[in-house]
């Protein structure tokens, strides 16, 4: 449908319109822009319809938004469950390799791009089979879609359905949440709708505009007269017309190019013309706004096709293109989809969607760096498995199990794992059996390292899933706070009440469950690589089992504690922020900036490493101890202190501590089974980096 300046032109642009009857030099103009007196130019960029026509017009708005649309919208989409495999199964897997009978995915998402770019939203709409699930999916652009606000959450900017309207024609029909996406970029000015990136060059766009309609008159004229002749006694007209058309018919066109031109007939002098400085300041107009655009839609200027494009630049600038604009375009997606689906059940809360970049060659990690680093670590005695863990390597496991490190054997020396000679396994042992390493010294810093360089991976992963459970406990909180509606203003200043309504937020039973799922796959793999290393280290025949009912016992113990306790503590925690709140009389999206505030500490890196590393410190020592009764050769075990400045005196009092096999360490005056056992008080436990070391018999 055209819009009202376009039905003017068009009516005006007809063969027996009077305007052009009267102002036929009007036929070869092109309309730019519209003004009135005392406005700015008309905000185009921000209605759809306009930012579209920019689009299909403006050759580097276009290249911008192809580059990202041409990069992205033939990656699949997976689901994923917790540990990062593909279900290849899931209906939505299904769904996204086929979106709809008339649509690939790639023309899909390429709209979606488009649209994202030039209106700063987009809309999916997903059918319902009969059986309730998503059956196909189709694109609506943002001229299309209403937002319906609910007028009971308006303030918490809560949505009622949608209402999509095709075109012109169309009388429009209405979606509910449930079976709409609406994407959308933060817009300061509506919360409900978004913003587009277009949106913010939208003068530089009309500025190069009219520097092309500007350039277009200057070439038109030949850009200027090339040269004049001077006639100091004057000619008369008729004279003057038979020179020009004399110039004209022998030095006109390319034929004529740099032929002498003879003066005469009272011709004394020609003068040739050069540009003004101002006739060309539209080429660096031009090209400002060439930049601006690629830099608004994260375009480097070597993808643009205007920077050093040399093998090396493009290489690197099409590595900045995906980490610093497609990589977390594509998350917003993933993310937006995955919450959606999670909150109408269609997704269980362990399972996500995401992008599959597995084949984009600039994602791929440059292991170059690493292998030095692996080299180096190799020469300082670290085996090839250890030094793949500690890297991430993602090798498979090396076929040689242990090298010279810290007393322990290379296969095929003195009866080590995989060695029968009975004579030789005795010597091995007897090898093993080492002095407790005294503190400090050198076999006692080798042992700590090697420790923490099997425990490190498993920290890692603890802390990412950590930040998620925490970052899912602030929504969760955050959501019955601004539902439930019992706190705010000094309602509820009663402390045994308020505890009841904290734990109606936060039920620590509950969340306690969620945890001991959400891990339980962390400390077993932890558990594993453990258990197989110290049962390596006694030199024992077979392998460690990670199945036997003690093993398991133990790791449900580590879990339980584990997740209790971390628990425990953000409840305790909640009830004093709420209480503060209630005291000072707060609102409730006051409470909801402390609740913010709260658990941004509870998910920084200092918080998480501390609860991360205390329980793979408890789960490896606990697994040392399983792997040291299934050996049969293991008698003793002794404490090994950390070194730090942060080791408390009692561990490190307690270190060269031996007791038998299943006793109990004393530790300031607390019995502890191993370093970092779940069961001691938190002043012994949290933060503690030490370690056990068998005797074998």
């Amino acid at each position: 449908m055209l819009n009202v300046m376009e039905r003017i032109i068009s009516r005006a642009k007809q063969d027996d319109s009077a305007l052009y009857r009267l102002h036929p030099e009007l036929r070869d103009r092109i309309h730019l822009i519209s003004m009135t007196s005392g406005e700015q130019p008309a905000d185009q960029a921000l209605d759809f319809r306009s930012a579209s026509s920019t689009y299909a017009g403006h050759v580097w708005v276009h290249k911008a938004i192809k580059v990202i649309d041409n990069n992205i919208s033939a990656l699949p989409i997976r689901v994923l469950d917790r540990s990062g495999d593909e279900r290849t199964s899931h209906p939505l897997t299904m769904l996204f390799s086929h979106v709809n009978e008339t649509m690939s995915p790639p023309i899909l998402w390429g709209q979606w791009v488009t649209d994202m770019m030039l209106g700063g939203e987009s809309g999916l709409e997903f059918v319902r089979g009969s059986r309730g699930g998503s059956v196909e999916v189709w694109p609506r652009q943002p001229s299309q879609i209403t937002v319906v606000t609910d007028a009971d959450r308006k303030r918490y900017f809560g949505v009622a359905e949608y209402k999509i309207k095709v075109d012109a024609t169309d009388k429009g029909f209405v979606v509910p949440r449930e079976e709409f996406v609406h994407f959308k970029f933060y817009n300061p000015l509506n919360p409900w709708r978004g913003l587009a990136p277009i949106n913010a060059v939208r003068m530089g766009i009309v500025i190069d505009t009219l520097a092309q309609a500007w350039s277009r008159m200057f070439f038109a004229n030949s850009a200027r007269p090339d040269y004049a002749l001077i006639a100091p006694q004057g000619i008369t007209p008729s004279e003057r017309e038979d020179m020009e058309a004399k110039l004209a018919s022998k030095f006109g066109g390319v034929g004529g190019s740099h032929k002498p031109i003879i003066l005469e007939d009272g011709i004394t002098d020609i003068k040739t013309f050069s540009y003004a400085p101002k006739d060309m300041e539209w080429i660096n107009q031009r090209e400002l706004a060439r930049d601006e655009i690629g830099a608004i839609f994260g375009v480097p200027d070597e993808i643009m096709g205007y920077g050093k494009d040399t093998y090396e630049n493009l290489g690197k600038a099409m590595t900045l293109l995906w980490t610093l604009t497609l990589v977390p375009l594509l998350g917003f997606r993933d993310w937006t989809l995955t919450k959606h689906f999670q909150q109408i059940g269609q997704l269980r809360p362990d399972e996500r969607l995401a992008t599959d970049t597995s084949n984009v060659k600039e994602l791929q990690e440059d292991l170059t760096e690493k292998l030095t680093q692996g080299k180096q670590f190799f020469e300082m005695g670290y085996t090839p498995d250890q030094i793949n863990e500690r890297l991430g390597l993602g090798m498979e496991p090396s076929p040689v199990s242990a090298l010279p490190f810290a007393g322990r054997p290379v296969p095929g020396q003195f009866g080590a794992p995989g060695q029968d000679s009975t004579p030789a396994r005795a010597m091995w042992r007897q090898v093993t059996k080492a002095a407790v390493p005294e503190y400090g010294s050198a076999e006692h810093v080798a042992r700590l390292k090697e420790v923490e360089d099997r425990q490190e991976p498993h920290v890692v992963n603890m802390r990412k899933e950590l930040k998620k459970q925490l970052q899912r406990q602030q929504i969760d909180v955050g959501r019955s706070l601004r539902d439930g509606k019992q706190l705010g203003r000094g309602k509820n200043i009663d402390d045994d009440k308020l505890k009841l309504t904290v734990a109606e937020f936060f039920n620590v039973s509950g969340e306690a469950k969620k945890f001991i799922e959400a891990f339980r796959a962390i400390i077993t793999a932890m558990f594993q690589a453990s258990g197989d290393a110290e049962f390596a280290g006694t030199g024992a025949e077979g392998s460690f089992d990670i199945e036997q009912s003690g093993v398991q016992a133990a790791i449900d113990k580590v879990l339980k504690e584990m997740a209790q306790k971390v628990n425990d503590t953000t409840y305790t925690e909640l009830v004093d922020l709420f209480q503060e709140a209630e005291a000072a009389g707060e609102s409730i999206p006051e409470m909801m900036e402390r609740l913010s505030s709260y658990f941004e500490g509870r998910k920084s890196d200092a918080s998480t490493e501390r609860i991360a590393r205390t329980t793979m410190t408890g789960a490896d020592n606990s697994a040392a101890l399983e792997a040291y009764g299934q050996s049969g050769v293991v008698s003793e075990t002794t404490w090994l202190s950390a070194l730090s400045d942060t080791t408390r005196d009692a561990h490190r009092d307690a270190h060269g501590q031996t007791r038998k096999l299943g006793e109990s360490f004393d530790v300031g005056g607390e019995s502890l089974r191993f370093p970092g056992d779940p069961t001691g008080s938190a002043g012994n436990i949290i933060n503690c980096v030490c370690t056990v070391q068998p005797q074998v018999e």
